[in-house]
């Protein structure tokens, strides 16, 4: 009896210890696999629970909206962020600076007579197109837009750019600002495919990639070269408007002076024997909510063609979503 009871002791004790390996097994599994999947259930959760704007007042984010309906598609910038246009600019100011007004008038008074009547003509031209509520609307969403600026270079010291930036320039008027939006990889290989076109218009020999980066620099002397009233041809192939087309334009250009136009325009002299640009601002816009980039273009020439299937993309990824958090998810890291 003794023998049979120390066995069935053995046996106990073989078969608990055997129970807690088991369990010690089946535990270090458990741990093994909370660790390595948790971290992924975190990361999933946090991608649909971040938000870029979530740190945003609710003006914050209606002013931002509005730099970017004006950034975007007013000035073609989704073309530079989701497209192949290497950059586009526009221009913002803010409308209640009374240092701006002091300057401006200091500005307006050494003006010459003749051309502040010339200027004050064309002022009033415009304005008579227009009724007060439209000026007036006109006026509140450029103060919107400027103050969505300012949001915007408030998110840019919290997080950072990926393969875009931004050249800001300051104009003669205090509080305005020339902002050229750049597409990086787009404009560094218009750079390289006509070296030639812009080594001439910068007067100086460069490195594609890294004069793009001089871009940040509002002193940068290849850009100021660049960029400067003559050069055309430069500039046009810069706002992605394709080289024959830029060429073309920056003969008509070149020969108004002298009364002709490559331009198709009713009651004026054409170019002899030379093909004539089309404006792209008469391609209909159908159902979509913005418009290809505007430039003179020839026939048959596929420039135009390109824009309008990345008008189709651009419109897909904005259909229904929330401007801020596309535009932003595409911007930052």
């Amino acid at each position: 009896m003794n023998g049979n009871s120390n066995i069935r002791k053995k046996f106990l004790v073989m078969f608990t210890s055997y129970l807690r390996q088991i369990a010690l097994v089946r535990l270090c599994k458990l741990v093994l696999i909370v660790f390595l999947f948790l971290p992924l259930a975190c990361t999933h959760q946090r991608g649909q629970l971040f938000t870029f704007s979530a740190s945003l007042t609710a003006k914050e984010r209606e002013d931002l909206e509005q730099f970017f309906q004006s950034l975007l598609f007013k000035n073609y910038g989704a073309y530079v962020l989701f497209g192949s246009k290497p950059l586009c600019e526009l221009s913002v100011r803010d409308m209640d600076s009374q240092t701006a007004d002091v300057a401006f008038k200091q500005l307006w008074d050494q003006l010459p007579p003749k051309e502040r009547k010339s200027i004050e003509e064309l002022r009033c031209k415009v304005q008579a197109r227009k009724t007060q509520e439209e000026l007036d609307r006109e006026a509140d969403l450029e103060r919107a837009s400027y103050r969505g600026w300012l949001t915007f270079q408030k998110m840019r010291q919290q997080f950072k750019l990926k393969g875009f930036l931004f050249r800001i320039l300051p104009t003669c008027r205090p509080d305005a600002y020339e902002i050229i939006f750049i597409n990086i990889q787009q404009t560094s290989l218009v750079l390289r495919e006509n070296y030639e076109v812009f080594k001439q218009a910068a007067g100086m020999d460069f490195h594609p990639l890294h004069v793009v980066f001089e871009a940040e620099d509002p002193h940068s002397v290849f850009w100021k070269n660049i960029m400067s009233v003559e050069n055309h041809l430069a500039k046009g192939l810069l706002f992605g408007f394709g080289y024959n087309n830029s060429l073309l334009g920056s003969w008509s250009l070149s020969k108004r002076k002298e009364g002709l136009t490559l331009f198709k325009k009713e009651g004026e002299k054409c170019i002899p024997e030379s093909p004539s640009l089309i404006s792209t601002d008469v391609v209909p816009q159908g159902s979509f909510t913005f418009n290809i980039p505007i430039f003179g273009t020839t026939p048959g020439d596929e420039t135009a063609k390109k824009y309008g299937r990345e008008r189709v993309a651009i419109e897909r990824k904005y259909h229904n979503q929330d401007i801020i958090e596309v535009t932003l998810k595409q911007l930052f890291y």
